[in-house]
């Protein structure tokens, strides 16, 4: 999905959707999926740089509105998507032990989840579900911190920058090195 696509959906920080599983009695259970925001796939241009997150959440949005039935091969589609994503590249800033531990964790519940389809375990499955809907949650959440830190941290840089700079005005520049030294 484009930038531009993007941009005509809400432009909440934090956008969720209900994802439905259909236990055998036909009885719907809600699961809350975070989807990260415009702005970010915007301001880190994740869209041009990181073509894996896009595939993993556009393959975890399809999960909404499935029964128990049709969603193993759904889950084994992210999977194999959460496993791309593991082994390819992620963009500098979004490199770290926090992002790609979480993912870590949610392919593992993806993976729980395959088994618990294949036992017709309903019950099990559904636990299974709420954990991977849960530690995925917890990724998307990390991902938006992590921007959040390093907008932080530029803007704090660029404004030092600023402060310093327009002190520099009228003073002695070998003062000034001497004293940042």
């Amino acid at each position: 999905m484009g930038c531009q696509e993007r941009k005509n959906t809400s432009e909440n920080n934090s956008e969720h959707q209900i994802a439905d599983s259909v236990s055998p009695e036909e009885d719907l259970i809600d699961f809350e999926i975070s989807k990260l925001s415009n702005r970010i796939y915007n301001e880190a241009q994740l869209d041009d740089r990181w073509d894996d997150l896009v595939d993993v959440e556009e393959s975890v949005l399809d999960l909404i509105g499935l029964d128990s039935k049709t969603v193993d091969t759904y889950l084994v589609a992210i999977d194999e998507d959460l496993e791309v994503m593991e082994e390819g590249d992620f963009p500098e800033n979004f490199e770290t032990q926090a992002i790609r531990s979480r993912l870590a964790l949610v392919r593992v519940f993806v993976q729980k989840s395959i088994f618990y389809t294949r036992t017709d375990d309903h019950d099990s499955l559904n636990v299974a579900l709420g954990q991977f809907f849960n530690a995925y949650n917890a990724l998307i959440t990390r991902i938006e911190s992590t921007h959040t830190e390093i907008s932080r941290t530029t803007r704090d840089s660029l404004l030092f920058q600023e402060l310093h700079i327009e002190n520099l005005d009228g003073v002695n520049p070998t003062l000034v090195l001497d004293t940042v030294q």
